[in-house]
C-alpha cells in the first residue's frame, strides 16, 4: 500500500465542498426522528444519510476530470480503493459517535418510547419518574440499533460504490439513493397497512428488530432479548459481508477500468 494517508486527506478534501449536503441530511433525520420514532430511529436514519454522502467524491473526481490526475499520483489503484474504504470506516464511526449522542439527547428530551418505559415501571416500580435512562432495556436497544446502523451504512456504501468505480458518478447515481428509497417504504409500510385495514393492524417492524418489550393477554411480558440478540448478530454480520464484498468487487471493476 502507498501513501494511505495522503489519499486519506486527498478524501477529506474531496468530501469537504459536500458540508451543507451533510448539514441538510443531519437536519432531515434529527426532524423524522423527532415527529416519530425518536432518538433511537436518529441513529438509523442519520446513518443511512452519511453513508450516502460517501458517493460525492465521486461526482468530485468527475466534475473535476481528477481521473488523469489520480493516474499519476505516486500511488496505486489497489492503494487508492484501501484508502477510499478505510474513509468510509473512519467516517462510519464518527457517524455511529454523532448518532448516539444525538439520539440519546432525544430520548432524554423527549422520554421516548413510552410503552417501554411504562413496562419497566410497571415492573421496575423504583424507575417511576426517572428518565428513560433508568430503564434496564434502553442500552440494549439502542446498542441493537447502533448495529442495525451499521448494517444499512455499510449496505448503502457498498452497494453503490463498486458501481461509482465501475460507471462513473453520472451514471452509477441511481445506486446512491436506492438504499434511502427501500428503508423509507419498509418505514412508512407500517403506516399504509395500518390505514388500509382501518387501524385494525398495527405492526413496526423496527419495534421488533430492536425487541421493544410487550405485555401479551396474559400478563407476560416478552422483554425481546432473543429478538435484540438476533437483529444484532444478523446485523453486524451483513455489514461486514457487504463491505467486504464491495471492497474486492471495486477493486475487481477499478483494476479493468481503462482511464
Amino acid at each position: 500500500m502507498k501513501n494511505i494517508k495522503a489519499l486519506l486527506k486527498l478524501d477529506f478534501h474531496l468530501i469537504k465542498p459536500y458540508w451543507m449536503w451533510l448539514i441538510l441530511f443531519f437536519g432531515i433525520a434529527l426532524l423524522t426522528s423527532i415527529i416519530g420514532g425518536g432518538g433511537i430511529a436518529f441513529v438509523l436514519s442519520w446513518a443511512i444519510f452519511a453513508a450516502t454522502i460517501l458517493a460525492f467524491p465521486f461526482e468530485n473526481v468527475e466534475k473535476s476530470s481528477m481521473e488523469m490526475l489520480y493516474a499519476t499520483l505516486p500511488t496505486n489503484r489497489k492503494s487508492m480503493i484501501f484508502a477510499r474504504y478505510l474513509f468510509a470506516a473512519i467516517f462510519l464511526g464518527i457517524t455511529i459517535v454523532i448518532g448516539l449522542g444525538v439520539g440519546s439527547l432525544i430520548d432524554v428530551i423527549q422520554y421516548q418510547f413510552p410503552s417501554y418505559v411504562n413496562i419497566g415501571t410497571e415492573y421496575y416500580p423504583n424507575y417511576v419518574n426517572q428518565r428513560i435512562f433508568a430503564n434496564p432495556f434502553y442500552a440494549q436497544m439502542l446498542f441493537t440499533m447502533t448495529a442495525l446502523a451499521f448494517a444499512v451504512y455499510s449496505i448503502t456504501f457498498g452497494m453503490q460504490t463498486p458501481f461509482f468505480y465501475k460507471f462513473g458518478y453520472k451514471k452509477g447515481r441511481i445506486f446512491m439513493w436506492i438504499p434511502i428509497i427501500l428503508v423509507m417504504l419498509v418505514s412508512l409500510l407500517p403506516q399504509l397497512v395500518n390505514w388500509a385495514s382501518g387501524g385494525e393492524i398495527e405492526f413496526n417492524i423496527f419495534n421488533f428488530l430492536i425487541g421493544v418489550p410487550t405485555v401479551g393477554e396474559d400478563g407476560v411480558v416478552n422483554y425481546g432479548h432473543t429478538a435484540r440478540l438476533i437483529t444484532s448478530l444478523v446485523s453486524v454480520g451483513v455489514g461486514i459481508l457487504s463491505i467486504v464484498g464491495s471492497f474486492f468487487l471495486s477493486r475487481k471493476m477499478y483494476l479493468k477500468k481503462n482511464i
